[in-house]
């Protein structure tokens, strides 16, 4: 009987401390999808610059502020559309997407699949790219993301270098457009030849497109050190789509380039192509990517050649090597990142090297609990701004589709759940992973403190401790007077 009266005296006293801690204690909720999709990027031309070559560029096209059309600030540009009526896609017009060869067979897989054994070297984060189309969208909790941009000509960790004919759209950031198209020059727009045509269109739906195509005279890859070979084509472009749509990111993206000439006629390809494409639900099994990549007519010296993925075939004269960079994929065994990195046509000599028709994704996904998520949505976040975050390239001829999105929107977050995310995404070329935990802590440890210290209290304010002096003075104050009260009366016989 003492024993139970005990018992109930620790309750009471424990109550408010117990129902305190009850209402803390996170509620089982349903997981939903979260992402950061952080750069899907595809390019017609790319190639890494080291400081020389920067300066060879800065030497070739000197830049005077004084005449300079936006005196020499990369990071300015023509923001108002004026791409002629004919073949302006407009805000809410059909826009073509990315779609695969029907000649070549993709390499598929899920999670925990790979490709290739190292990843192909990146080398300087600065890097000089040709008709590309760049994308980044996440939904984590706090935050939401769609941007990117679309360029004829664009130095990573610089900005535009053809600022008349750019687009970079943020659909969370405040001030910054949602939809921009620019077509250049526009009097060649007009009549259908020698022009460049970019757009790119970012919706809060979680839906980001990104676009840049070149036409005849207009396609040209200046190449960054003026003793390698420039190139030509006759037609290049490049498409980025990224979505979220019935709880599933959705990422395509496609690169060609047709009639290309390199060093004058020393290798000439007909065409190269390349498609990337993955969708994850947040979890391992919902974790499925493809990626292709093909040339065909090539010739070297006007003598047809084989370029099976991986090979490299000596270019006559020492100008180096030319081949088909073969995929390299790493999906993690819980699909928690991925990474894909698809060269297309490489051509390396001793200065640098240079990719046609290529595509990278780097990208997490991962799930958690929707009251979280909502409970930190209502807090004010910082959407981000993902402007350099991703950069793309080229796609096939493929079908028209319209640009919403019908997807439904969900909720993230996290909560003892592991979230992978790539650390500094393609401008870092993809080095390291960041692993991102939260944990649900202070759970046991709170308890323990707080049963010690009621059964300290509890030592304090009984008749054992009265036996002294102090303990006696002790329990006539607050609150070991209530704890001598509620001892006599409920477990003194």
């Amino acid at each position: 009987m003492k024993l139970f009266r005990a018992v109930m005296v620790a309750a009471v006293l424990a109550a408010p401390s117990i129902g305190l801690f009850a209402v803390g204690a996170p509620a089982s909720a349903k997981e939903r999808l979260a992402y950061e999709v952080q750069e899907a990027r595809a390019y017609a031309y790319k190639a890494s610059l080291n400081k020389q070559e920067i300066e060879a560029i800065n030497t070739v096209q000197p830049c005077d502020p004084k005449t300079h059309k936006y005196k020499c600030d990369y990071a300015t540009y023509a923001h108002q559309p004026n791409c002629p009526e004919k073949i302006d896609f407009g805000p809410d017009g059909k826009v073509p997407l990315p779609t695969p060869s029907k000649e070549t067979d993709p390499l598929t897989g899920g999670a925990g699949d790979h490709a290739g054994d190292l990843e192909p070297p990146q080398g300087p984060p600065v890097r000089l790219n040709y008709y590309m189309a760049l994308g980044s969208l996440s939904r984590v909790p706090g935050s939401e993301d769609s941007t990117g941009i679309g360029a004829k000509s664009y130095v990573d960790l610089s900005g535009a270098r053809d600022q008349d004919v750019f687009s970079n759209t943020d659909a969370f950031t405040p001030n910054q457009r949602s939809y921009e198209e620019r077509c250049w020059p526009k009097a060649n727009a007009k009549s259908g030849n020698d022009f460049t045509h970019v757009m790119s269109h970012s919706e809060k739906s979680l839906h980001t497109y990104h676009y840049s195509e070149c036409y005849r005279r207009d396609c040209t890859f200046q190449a960054p050190s003026p003793g390698t070979f420039g190139a030509t084509a006759e037609h290049a472009r490049s498409i980025t789509d990224l979505r979220e749509i019935n709880g599933r990111v959705v990422g395509s993206m496609s690169s060609v380039v047709e009639d290309l000439d390199w060093g004058d006629g020393a290798l000439t390809v007909d065409s190269v192509r390349t498609y990337l494409q993955f969708q994850s639900d947040g979890t391992a099994e919902g974790l499925k990517w493809s990626v292709v990549s093909s040339a065909q007519g090539v010739k070297i010296g006007g003598q047809p050649v084989s370029l099976p993925p991986g090979k490299m075939i000596s270019l006559p004269g020492g100008a180096g090597a030319v081949g088909m960079a073969a995929p390299y994929v790493d999906a993690s065994k819980d699909g928690a990142s991925l990474t894909i990195v698809q060269g297309g046509l490489t051509i390396a000599h001793d200065q640098q090297a240079a990719y046609f028709a290529g595509g990278e994704v780097y990208a997490s996904f991962g799930t958690a609990p929707v009251s979280q998520f909502q409970a930190l949505a209502t807090e004010p976040s910082d959407p981000g701004v993902g402007g350099n975050g991703a950069i793309g390239g080229g796609g096939d001829t493929g079908t028209t589709g319209g640009y919403g999105s019908t997807g439904t929107t969900v909720a993230g977050g996290g909560t003892g759940k592991e979230f992978s995310a790539q650390a500094s995404g393609s401008d870092a070329g993809g080095e390291g992973e960041l692993l991102v935990y939260t944990v649900a802590t202070g759970r046991g440890g709170v308890t323990a403190i707080l049963f010690g210290a009621l059964a300290f209290v509890l030592l304090l304010g009984s008749r054992w401790i009265q036996r002294f002096a102090w303990g006696r003075a002790m329990s006539r104050a607050f609150p070991f007077k209530t704890i001598d009260w509620l001892y006599r009366a409920f477990v003194k016989t």
